[in-house]
């Protein structure tokens, strides 16, 4: 079938409007903030260079051809990474945790976020090719659990214990909606969860950040709070906010939502939310129209991988869930995770220009 000129429209403008609140997040924020000019400088940069290499994505041909005959190699690429960042002198530490590799001084890589763009595109390659199969365990589930479960551990042991979790759900998603039989799932999900409750109780500052939670009564979550109520319906001017500024740890990256709130009020934040939700319910739409098995797989774990991520970003804003550390999509700032939400997206836009009208 050929393909057509444009993307899915629709979706498109939801990402444009997603994109421009970011822009507005950032800069309000950096404002309020007083944060340093290059920060600021330093995303426009990335956005633009995010936003060129997306629209050649987006019009690149046989995109889904190349992604699924190179998928071995990006999966071997990503564990040799997410194993460097333990290497002195390469794996940059910040705190107990190694996430980032420095690339020469000039900028650092992190290969959990690059992680999600390779489980999404395997998952759905592997699993594409299973058929029949996929009601067998040990041929159909259990050699792409391999591969989900060595890089989980390996992001959990960095530690990045929230993004772990992030990855075993969006996996389990993905699988479900395969086809994988649920009794499989529900099995191996309970031998998971109680390793990852061993694992958090081992950990303690993964479990001050559990008690925190369950007692609100941490820093973060006080000021975030507070922040969402001094916003009212419509937010505080600037220049108000600059005067009598609240403390707010993570304002431009975990708690960014927060930061809405407060310069742009409930109006804001709820702009936010249903963008969110018209782009889960604009992907499904778009999977439902994809003939190609793994065309379909991957514009739906994109769209699942990238909801999850920011319905977790958004109720650990709001006290819901416990501080995770994972950034909101298109909206924070996070070098790493605009950029590879970007191609995210910019593959699921490729894949709607074959969507065909039912």
């Amino acid at each position: 079938m050929k393909k057509k000129l444009i993307p899915d429209i629709y979706l498109l403008l939801i990402v444009i409007i997603l994109v421009v609140m970011g822009f507005l997040a950032i800069h309000n924020t950096s404002i309020t903030y007083n944060l340093k000019e290059d920060i600021f400088e330093g995303y426009i940069a990335l956005l633009i260079f995010s936003c060129i290499i997306s629209i050649i994505i987006i019009f690149m041909p046989s995109l889904t051809k190349i992604l699924d005959k190179s998928v071995m190699g990006l999966v071997f690429v990503t564990i040799v990474l997410l194993l460097v960042v333990f290497l002195p002198g390469i794996g940059l530490k910040s705190g107990n945790a190694r996430r980032w590799i420095d690339i020469g001084g000039l900028f650092t890589f992190q290969p959990s976020e690059l992680a999600k763009l390779t489980i999404v595109i395997y998952l759905s390659s592997v699993l594409s090719k299973k058929g029949n199969k996929l009601n067998l365990f040990k041929k159909g589930f259990l050699p792409p659990l391999i591969v989900l479960i060595i890089i989980v551990t390996l992001i959990a042991i960095e530690p990045d214990f929230g993004t772990a979790i992030f990855f075993a759900l969006v996996g389990f998603l993905i699988f479900f909606y395969a086809g994988i039989p649920v009794i499989y799932l529900i099995a191996v999900g309970t031998v998971i969860f109680i390793l990852g409750v061993l694992f958090v109780t081992s950990q303690p500052y993964m479990y001050e950040r559990i008690q925190g939670f369950t007692n609100q009564s941490g820093y973060q979550i006080s000021q975030a709070i507070a922040s969402f109520e001094r916003g009212g319906i419509f937010g505080m001017p600037l220049e108000e906010i600059i005067e009598n500024p609240i403390h707010l740890p993570a304002a431009i990256t975990d708690f960014i939502l927060a930061s809405i709130a407060q310069s742009m009020g409930l109006f804001g934040t709820v702009l936010v939310v249903l963008s969110f939700l018209f782009f889960m319910i604009r992907g499904f739409i778009i999977v439902k129209r994809i003939d190609d098995l793994f065309s379909r797989y991957l514009a739906f774990s994109i769209v699942i991988s990238i909801t999850t991520q920011a319905y977790t970003n958004m109720l650990v804003a709001v006290s819901l869930l416990p501080i995770t550390g994972m950034t909101l999509p298109f909206i924070s700032y996070g070098r790493n995770s605009m950029f590879i939400t970007m191609i995210m997206c910019s593959i699921l836009l490729n894949i709607s220009r074959e969507a065909i009208k039912k």
